[in-house]
């Protein structure tokens, strides 16, 4: 087979995530594509219709009602996909997804109708290429050229979101760094600045414009001194500064670092994506990501935070890590940045990957890796951050 010949028709076996159909379909990049699906799958289904639909093409026929009443019924599945091979031309068999019933008697019923090994594959999400039933090399995703971003990874799960926003008189880099250089000298001051948040959330716009935040007060200097002021300050850039000396500061502080060891490709960097499900699919609720990077068919999905009590980290790292799952499958990798420090990192790192009991549980970074990506202890050294990016 030929790595740069045209599948004629593709069947996908669709499950509860639909990333790694879409990846399979962008790698194969057939004539035309049938979603062999359920109805505890049709959701995933009409999403990767939409999102194939849009990314392949007119050219490119998907066709959404290849249906299976039983998806843990051997017969049905068969009977489906010798339906499906009978009406194509050349069929191509793409087994990652569905039930393991779907996977393994769809596999079985391509064989029997004289389906070719390959014209057969599966993916393989730890080496990010599609593995042949033949004798053929494995195809890497980057060499099909298969790209993803978050608006895409988003909308194959259903999910919209709301990205953090600038605006006229908020915190800019200069107070990010402001910030993140005095709390590196002392860590306790963040805990003091996300009280401060705390304090004037509590009371009303007008309480806060009587006792405001002097940043002056936990020796900082920002562009806004005084928050709020008692003039020159709506309410939502009075929101904006809370939300920023509280702990948003340390998203931003971390997706510059992110920037600056300048990474192959143009990844793209998203700060604050604030995500919800419409309707009644809701398996998770509305969530945050604090910081995404999609760098090719990679997601990593980074949580931040400024306290410091290893319960709340631990927290932190474990819902971090099913989010990234859920949404990246395999693909996706996880990190959990925070002020935590010594023997308390280890401890969590070990802790994570004993429950979780995989390679790729969340990755935990602290004060001690803050501080060497910042300088602290000579000149800026950014390669675990690296490493991680690059795994």
């Amino acid at each position: 087979m030929d790595d740069n010949r045209r599948v004629d028709s593709l069947i996908l076996l669709v499950g509860s995530n639909p990333l790694p159909n879409y990846l399979a379909a962008m790698a194969l990049k057939p004539s035309k594509i049938h979603l062999v699906h359920t109805n505890e799958t049709k959701r995933p289904k009409d999403r990767l219709h939409v999102a194939l639909s849009a990314d392949l093409g007119s050219s490119v026929t998907v066709d959404g009602d290849a249906f299976v009443d039983d998806p843990f019924s051997a017969s049905a599945v068969s009977d489906k996909i010798r339906d499906l091979i009978a009406k194509c031309n050349a069929a191509h068999l793409h087994y990652t997804g569905g039930t393991k019933v779907m996977s393994a008697h769809a596999l079985k019923a391509f064989y029997e109708k004289e389906g070719r090994p390959e014209n057969a594959s599966y993916l393989d999400e730890a080496q990010t290429c599609l593995r042949f039933d033949g004798n053929l090399r494995n195809r890497s995703l980057s060499d099909c050229g298969v790209t993803l971003t978050l608006d895409r990874i988003l909308q194959l799960h259903g999910v919209t979101q709301k990205t953090r926003s600038s605006m006229n008189g908020g915190p800019g880099q200069t107070d990010v760094q402001t910030i993140a250089t005095a709390v590196l000298q002392r860590p306790q001051l963040a805990s003091c600045l996300y009280g401060e948040r705390k304090r004037l959330e509590d009371g009303s716009f007008s309480e806060a414009k009587e006792t405001p935040c002097n940043a002056k007060d936990y020796g900082v200097v920002l562009s806004a001194p005084v928050i709020p002021p008692k003039e020159a300050m709506n309410k939502r850039c009075f929101e904006a500064w809370c939300r920023f000396i509280g702990g948003e500061w340390l998203e931003d502080w971390v997706a510059a670092k992110i920037t600056a060891v300048g990474l192959a490709g143009d990844p793209e960097i998203t700060v604050g994506v604030n995500c919800s499900r419409a309707g009644t699919e809701r398996p998770f609720g509305p969530f945050e990501v604090d910081v995404a990077v999609i760098r090719g068919q990679r997601s990593y999905f980074i949580s931040c935070t400024t306290d410091m009590t290893r319960s709340i980290c631990k927290s932190k790292a474990f819902e971090i890590l099913v989010r990234a799952r859920h949404m990246g499958g395999d693909l996706a990798r996880s990190a959990l940045v925070s002020l935590l420090s010594g023997d308390a990192v280890t401890e969590l790192q070990e802790d994570v990957a004993d429950a979780w009991g995989s390679a790729n549980a969340t990755r935990i970074f602290g004060l001690e890796d803050m501080k060497t990506w910042s300088g602290h202890y000579g000149s800026p050294n950014l390669g675990s951050l690296k490493d991680w990016l690059d795994s």
